[in-house]
């Protein structure tokens, strides 16, 4: 999707003060590398609430190490500050501090795969697609659960066949008495 739009590519490498293992677990890349006019989802939240991780925006503005973005959430623009996180490690027992990474907490996001929109809540427009099916069980309800709007949500590949549901779960419910409250 990137090559369709017109513009210079700007990279941005992620500030390390030590190794890092892996950036994934920290919600960053190493290298964010993006096109003013491309959408974008925040990987962090703010602490001054003009997006959280999940939400959407645009690039408007990139000059040096300064990136403006547009805030679905928000609706503003504002200059994105690189997010920046301890890497901690363990020495006798104890958690140490041993680095720190710095980054923009953003990634491309024209499309997401469920694995990775865990734990997100997503306020634009949802595809789910059940083409593929999804593995494994319960990752289907973790597809059809991130939009905080239903009508927002288009599906398409929905079947029975697709759905897995793991037997532990299904004997639990079968099993197990409930009160109406």
């Amino acid at each position: 999707m990137q090559s369709k739009i017109p513009g210079q590519i700007f990279s941005f490498k992620a500030i390390t003060t030590c190794p890092v293992k892996n950036f994934d677990e920290l919600g960053l890349d190493e290298v964010v590398s993006v096109k003013i006019g491309e959408k974008v989802m925040f990987t962090r939240n703010d602490s001054a609430n003009r997006f959280f991780n999940g939400s959407m925006g645009k690039v408007s503005y990139i000059s040096g190490d300064v990136i403006e973005v547009f805030s679905e959430k928000s609706q503003s623009t504002f200059l994105l500050e690189r997010y920046k996180t301890d890497i901690n490690g363990v020495s006798n027992g104890k958690k140490i501090k041993i680095g720190e990474v710095s980054q923009f907490p953003i990634r491309l996001c024209y499309a997401i795969t469920v694995h990775k929109c865990q734990g997100i809540t997503l306020d634009s427009d949802v595809d789910v697609s059940f083409d593929q099916g999804f593995s494994p069980a319960g990752m289907a309800l973790v597809a059809l659960s991130r939009s905080k709007d239903y009508r927002k949500m288009n599906v398409v590949g929905l079947s029975p066949n697709v759905i897995k549901i793991d037997r532990n779960v299904l004997n639990f419910i079968n099993n197990t008495k409930f009160e109406q409250l």
